[in-house]
């Protein structure tokens, strides 16, 4: 299932890269750092560009806010795990070196996009109990 009206966030600590469709705007690769004002600054330009969907990797939980922010707006927010391969893309050789063991597998679950909102995804409960933390 293809999403023509999709854009790619690459999240980071302190820049968020994002990129849309090369047809929606000859600079269609922009850095934002991310604070709150620069958050809306990317949404309001993912709406101008109409883009519905949006794909997340991040490294750590610095994807929440961005998330939050976007989903907001209307924009479907997926956040994705970076070391799945894409299904249509051919596994790249790894170069090893014959003095060093191979290292184990990484564990892999078989969900390749996971929508924050399930609730039985971790972060759902996390945000959870620190939303109702305090209230009786």
């Amino acid at each position: 299932d293809t999403k023509p009206d999709s854009a790619g966030i690459d999240i980071g600590a302190e820049e968020i890269v994002v990129a849309i469709p090369p047809d929606r705007c000859p600079d269609n690769v922009r850095t934002f750092t991310s604070f709150t004002g620069d958050l809306a600054r990317l949404r309001d330009w993912l709406l101008a560009h109409p883009i519905t969907t949006v794909a997340m990797e991040s490294t750590s939980n610095y994807w929440v806010n961005c998330y939050d922010i976007l989903e907001a707006a209307g924009i479907e927010c997926y956040l994705v795990n970076a070391r799945h391969p894409a299904e249509t893309a051919p596994p790249a050789p790894i170069p090893r070196q014959e003095t060093r063991p191979p290292s184990p597998p990484e564990p892999r679950s078989d969900t390749k996009l996971v929508k924050r909102t399930d609730p039985g995804h971790p972060g759902h409960r996390v945000r959870t109990g620190k939303r109702h933390r305090g209230r009786e």
